[in-house]
């Protein structure tokens, strides 16, 4: 089965260079978010109430990300771990 993982955290500590350095060490794709590209997110810094709809809008960024990274690769997204030994 292959893994996907999620790095969340605030503005500008360091996620972005986190994953870049683990892509560096490790064969595995990354998706990165454009806010400036995502419809609710001027909306929602300027009117909290907008908040619903902008993290829809991310979760279903992600599930296409998904989508398209799966059908690039053949559903053989790169592991971050090695697999386990067999018994």
């Amino acid at each position: 089965m292959n893994k996907l993982i999620t790095v969340i955290g605030a503005s500008g500590v360091g996620k972005t260079t986190f994953v870049s350095a683990l892509a560096k060490a490790s064969s595995f794709a990354t998706a990165y978010e454009q806010h400036t590209d995502r419809p609710f997110q001027h909306l929602f810094k300027q009117n909290k109430s907008y908040a619903l709809a902008n993290q829809l809008d991310y979760f279903l960024l992600r599930a296409e990300q998904e989508k398209t990274d799966r059908w690039r690769t053949r559903s053989r997204l790169p592991w971050f771990h090695p697999p386990l030994p067999q018994p």
